[in-house]
């Protein structure tokens, strides 16, 4: 019975899983659709849809940016929700910019930054991963902001690839206070007439291996222990 007991504690410790991925967006609600045209050039195109369910936008608020960067030009994100997995595309007739922004604030079209209310513990997670659809390789660029309760930090654009794209909290990143942050961003650029893309899901994820459990450790402390007395 000894013996059963040991294993079933060493199987459970072995098996834990790590930290789940945490959605931040996974566009399953909310249904939007954003346009900007120009000229004047420079002046982005707002929407914002709250009350949303947290466990499909966090937060329940989600601020959604367009800009066309030609003139004349427009530049368009939308999301129809559907019974399966639902995207927001992104599209423009010259070049365009889009951006996600998530800050818990509901009522306003500004971006509230780190006076957000997300209050978000990434600390156990090491990336914010993207899954994009592209049809061709697009030339389009990524980029992730996030912001604490004193500073934002940002990554450099980089090219987007067709399905998941990850952005590593490394650099400056890590000097937020990963415990608690305030807002998130997710921006995108130089999206033009052909290549158009679709955003299906940004989540925290925790790519590492994770390192031993306290489980484990106090699971192979006692199998050493149960052997130490059979002998």
């Amino acid at each position: 019975m000894r013996n059963r007991l040991l294993t079933a504690l060493l199987f459970t410790a072995l098996t834990a899983p790590a930290a789940s991925a945490l959605t931040i967006d996974n566009f399953e609600e909310g249904d939007f659709t954003v346009t900007d045209t120009s000229p004047p050039l420079g002046v982005p195109t707002l929407g914002e849809q709250s009350g949303l369910s947290s466990s499909n936008v966090t937060g329940g608020v989600r601020l959604v940016r367009a800009l066309s960067e030609g003139s004349p030009g427009t530049a368009t994100t939308s999301l129809t929700t559907t019974g399966g997995d639902d995207g927001a595309t992104a599209s423009a007739s010259v070049e365009g910019a889009f951006s996600f922004f998530y800050d818990g604030v509901a009522g306003g079209l500004a971006n509230s930054g780190s006076a957000g209310t997300l209050n978000l513990d990434l600390s156990l997670y090491d990336s914010i991963v993207v899954s994009i659809a592209t049809p061709i390789p697009s030339g389009a660029d990524l980029r992730l902001t996030m912001w604490d309760a004193t500073s934002s930090r940002t990554t450099a654009f980089r090219p987007v690839v067709n399905g998941t794209n990850t952005i590593d909290f490394e650099g400056g990143l890590l000097l937020l206070d990963l415990t608690s942050i305030k807002a998130i961003q997710i921006a995108l650029q130089e999206v033009g007439p052909l290549t158009g893309l679709t955003v299906y899901d940004i989540s925290a994820e925790s790519t590492q291996v994770p390192e031993p459990t306290t489980a484990l450790l106090l699971s192979l402390g006692l199998a050493g222990i149960a052997v130490a007395r059979k002998r």
